[in-house]
């Protein structure tokens, strides 16, 4: 079937506007003609054939002509690729890597076109060989015109499809008209998305932004980071700590707390006009990250003065972060072991997408295994969508539990279960859940649905209030609208939005608590959860 639809479709040519018009006229005929056309719905989910299995959700969806081959964008391995398959969802072909915008396929099917970082391509729906396509043009812009449809449709799609059917009791036209006013004398596309962002602001709703567009973003200076806590001294920059994994800790017989960085490379860290005479540690390293440099520094027992010279290969600003989340949520970990006498386990989940469930998943046998409890950290995480993929590990029913051969019955715990049976590794030991202000979205409807479900208690201070499902459409010059089309309520009707998930104790965390390394949430639901357990 597939090869003869494709081989006919394969024969046929464009039609043109003319016969378009013919075309319609004929069409039109022909339903006042007809006696109209029945099917046999009934049993239709019947017939329905799951063609994709991918983790994430599908979008850019195309298909050719003859209906043999699909093409679609998603997320394979951690990566976003757009990827083929045919009619039975086999023969999977990468066409693209990354993401693409726009794609369509000819009318005989054997083209694939798309855009992707602002240039046109070509190639087959199966991938291989792909031309690019470049366009030479002169382009005239009305801008004020541009200007003038870019608000309208934002501004009326926004408040289309808002979660709020009268967005909040605001007479959103008049609204309009006022800020389309203000929006009609900017001249930069800076002013524009200002006033943008400040028009969502008067839905008071989270999840809202404008941005893209012309614009200018400079180059990243690319800094080196070397893994330490310092401060500045006479001579230089003093080591307070050295972070575990980073560049000086992982370099051999490197420098240590207390020893002084007195240059980089060829520069001298002392040679300054500055207040304090001191080079700035950051400036002297840009352009560094990844890169080997030769670092001078004065060992603390160099009862001489006497220097050392050393390679250290910086990382960057995204490898120094992820070295001080491993390290913080190390010492967190030590800290509930210490004050739980090893009774506890602690976990940190610091977002909510897939690669932080398999994190979750990785780490939480090694957190609990022996434990009587287990601390869940989801402070400062900023959101996403996998809530009940984690209560489906934290509420699956004790309906049973297992002894494998060799096991000593007495022993095996009363919720030791076959680790495979399951969609994901399930917990059912008692648990507390951390949050604050920074807990966010996704991370908030997880706050609330652990209270919802009974599961644990709440330890902190109240989250954001931000919950809402979003998505984005684009403008005519390519600006991004974010805006909210789903509002999320608690069982006795409460919009989670502007209403953040409230702890069952309340305990802040001071900026002097941090300056000084305590941590009273942690201690209070350390305090609590040992207090359940013991009652």
């Amino acid at each position: 079937y597939f090869k003869d639809a494709a081989d006919t479709v394969g024969k046929l040519k464009p039609i043109d506007s003319v016969d378009l018009e013919a075309l319609a006229k004929d069409a039109d005929a022909d339903a006042d003609a007809s006696e109209g056309l029945s099917f046999d719905a009934e049993n239709a989910y019947l017939r329905i054939r799951r063609l994709t299995s991918t983790p994430e959700s599908e979008s850019a969806l195309v298909m050719t002509p003859g209906g043999d081959r699909i093409a679609f964008s998603t997320v394979i391995d951690g990566d976003r690729n757009y990827v083929s398959v045919d009619h039975r969802g086999r023969d999977r072909k990468t066409i693209k890597s990354g993401s693409v915008g726009d794609p369509r396929i000819s009318h005989d099917g054997k083209t694939l076109s798309y855009i992707s970082g602002g240039q046109a391509a070509m190639t087959t729906p199966s991938g291989g060989k792909t031309t690019a396509l470049p366009i030479d043009a002169t382009i005239h812009v009305d801008l004020q015109a541009e200007l003038d449809q870019k608000f309208r449709e934002a501004a009326g799609r926004f408040g289309m499809t808002f979660y709020h059917p009268t967005l909040k009791g605001l007479n959103w036209e008049g609204l309009s008209e006022r800020y389309h006013e203000l929006v009609m004398q900017t001249r930069t596309n800076q002013a524009f998305l200002r006033l943008m962002d400040l028009m969502w602001g008067e839905v008071d709703g989270s999840h809202t932004a404008t941005r893209g567009g012309d614009g200018f973003s400079a180059s990243s200076p690319n800094n080196g980071y070397l893994g330490i806590d310092f401060s500045a001294v006479e001579n230089g920059y003093r080591i307070d700590a050295v972070i575990k994994g980073g560049p000086i800790d992982r370099m051999k017989d490197g420098p240590g707390v207390g020893d002084v960085i007195i240059a980089i490379d060829d520069v001298s860290l002392t040679d300054a006009d500055t207040a304090s005479g001191l080079l700035d540690l950051h400036q002297a390293m840009a352009n560094m990250a990844r890169e080997e440099v030769l670092m001078e520094y004065i060992a603390a027992d160099a009862e001489d003065g006497s220097t050392t010279l050393a390679l250290v290969t910086p990382t960057t600003f995204g490898g120094e972060s992820s070295l001080r989340y491993d390290d913080e949520v190390a010492k967190r970990r030590a800290e509930v072991d210490a004050l739980s006498g090893g009774r506890l386990g602690y976990l940190h989940i610091s977002g909510m997408g897939l690669p932080q469930v398999r994190d979750y998943e990785r780490d939480l046998f090694a957190a609990a295994d022996g434990k009587d409890g287990l601390i869940i950290d989801v402070r400062d995480n900023g959101g996403g969508w996998t809530t009940d993929i984690l209560l489906a590990s934290l509420t699956a029913p004790n309906h049973a539990y297992t002894i494998p051969r060799g096991a000593n019955p007495d022993e095996v715990r009363k919720d030791n279960y076959p680790r495979d049976r399951r969609l994901i590794y399930a917990y059912s030991r008692p648990i507390n859940v951390l949050i604050n202000q920074h807990s966010f979205s996704n991370a908030e409807i997880f706050a609330h649905s652990i209270r919802t479900a009974n599961r644990g208690t709440l330890i902190g201070t109240q989250t954001f209030g931000g919950v809402i499902s979003t998505g984005s459409f684009s403008l005519i010059d390519g600006t991004t609208v974010r805006r909210p089309f789903r509002g999320w309520y608690l069982p006795d009707g409460t919009d989670m939005e502007n209403n953040g998930a409230k702890p069952d104790i309340d305990v802040p965390q001071t900026p002097s608590d941090e300056a000084a390394g305590k941590d009273p949430q942690l201690e209070a639901a350390v305090k609590e959860l040992l207090g359940r357990l013991d009652s």
